[in-house]
């Protein structure tokens, strides 16, 4: 009986100690949907502009913007 306590008590503590960095990859993983969103939507307005913009040199910064790659790169980041 003392050992299976000794076990217990190390499990607790192990779990103990490491709700902070699971708390904290939480908030990374919550940040990491905020990009997300926000680069999606970025990407959408980018879309827009095309159809908005006559200006061919504009059309060309435009184009230079690459958001979906960034946006794959994330969400390549967070899947590993």
């Amino acid at each position: 009986m003392c050992c299976a306590m000794d076990v217990s008590t190390r499990i607790i503590s192990t779990i103990e100690k490491r709700k902070p960095l699971a708390q904290k990859i939480e908030q990374v993983e919550g940040n990491f949907k905020n990009l997300s969103a926000a680069l999606q939507q970025l990407e959408t307005h980018r879309n827009y502009l095309f159809t908005q913009v006559e200006d061919s040199a504009a059309i060309g910064k435009i184009q230079e913007i690459d958001l979906l790659n960034v946006l794959q790169e994330t969400e390549l980041y967070r899947n590993d």
